[in-house]
């Protein structure tokens, strides 16, 4: 996986690489070869952006890594739709991670609404809404929220156990 900045370099290497190629050895073939990869690279970095990148540094942990990566992608709107929901949802999380839960609940709500298809990712929207919710003491939607994310059927066991916690908290805020 490379970089914003490796992919342009590669990018150019092609266009002179079938520059100098069509200078001093002749032939169209291998030319447009490397400007069709070169186009593709390019077309494929407004597509997809450097979302996997963050998605790898969230998983690790490396908030930071993650949101420098986030940084690369200038305008989100060129992504894919679902790597636009993706965009929105790693967003989210460091929104979430920074302790701004109402920019990253409008950041993950985006991200439904832009295509975010995952279940384990879905399931995790979802308890963050919901989490949320029942921090800002509105009991119904952290309901509403937790029983969404209860219907993506995660396989996470961290996350399983964190939506029973959560659960319990809202029982025992209607005993309350």
């Amino acid at each position: 996986m490379l970089s914003a900045r490796g992919r342009f370099l590669l990018i150019l290497l092609l266009i002179v690489g079938g520059i100098v190629y069509l200078s001093f050895i002749g032939g169209w073939t291998i030319p447009l070869l490397m400007w069709s990869v070169g186009l593709l690279l390019w077309f494929s970095h407004f597509r997809h952006g450097s979302i996997l990148g963050v998605l790898f540094a969230l998983q690790r942990g490396d908030i930071p890594k993650a949101e420098s990566l986030l940084a690369q992608t200038r305008n989100p709107q060129f992504l894919s739709p679902r790597y636009r929901g993706y965009y929105y949802f790693a967003k989210g999380l460091i929104c979430f991670y920074n302790k701004d839960l109402d920019e990253g609940s409008k950041f993950l709500k985006q991200s439904i609404t832009e295509g975010l298809s995952g279940k384990q990712e879905l399931g995790i929207v979802y308890f963050n809404l919901a989490h949320t919710a029942f921090y800002q003491q509105n009991k119904p939607e952290a309901r509403e929220y937790l029983r969404q994310a209860k219907a993506q059927e995660v396989s996470d066991l961290h996350l399983k156990q964190r939506l029973e916690e959560l659960e319990l908290a809202l029982q025992d805020a209607n005993l309350n």
